[in-house]
């Protein structure tokens, strides 16, 4: 299935292993989330009292991974995807790759979201007092890592 690319400079693409395939990819109009930084407890002291400082790192911490588009006629394969693990409640992680492309479709970016799974969707606020409003999915994801890979 051919992936439209959007009159804009780029547009994001994501595919979700086992969901969405290399031919079958979707896009997105805004990604948010994508980082990681050290989880540390308080700064403790070294004994002796010399002052100086040791911070005691823990683990990663990450966003939640948070993709927007508008909503379309039918649900797409990650829309199902996502709906059927909160209605079921079933959480199977996976990898998320995220592209980034140019106005001719050649990736510029690429990232790997390991070990994602979605906890919400959420659709935009329905009103008619705005006529060129869009109405908007919302996806939700939590993950472990991140992961930026050289453009393919």
């Amino acid at each position: 299935m051919e992936t439209p690319v959007p009159a804009f400079k780029s547009a994001f693409q994501v595919e979700i292993a086992g969901v969405s395939e290399h031919g079958d990819s979707e896009v997105f109009y805004s990604i948010d989330g994508l980082g990681k930084s050290v989880a540390s407890s308080n700064m403790m002291f070294s004994p002796g009292g010399t002052g100086t400082c040791v911070h005691d790192y823990r683990s990663i911490k990450t966003k939640d991974l948070v993709m927007r588009r508008p909503i379309v006629n039918k649900p797409s394969k990650i829309t199902k995807w996502c709906e059927n693990g909160l209605n079921k409640l079933t959480h199977t992680p996976v990898q998320i790759h995220i592209f980034i492309l140019d106005a001719e479709k050649n990736v510029v970016a690429q990232w790997t979201v390991e070990n994602a799974y979605p906890v919400g969707i959420e659709i935009s606020s329905l009103s008619l007092s705005n006529y060129n409003s869009v109405i908007e999915e919302k996806l939700t994801f939590r993950y472990l890592n991140i992961v930026r890979n050289k453009p393919i």
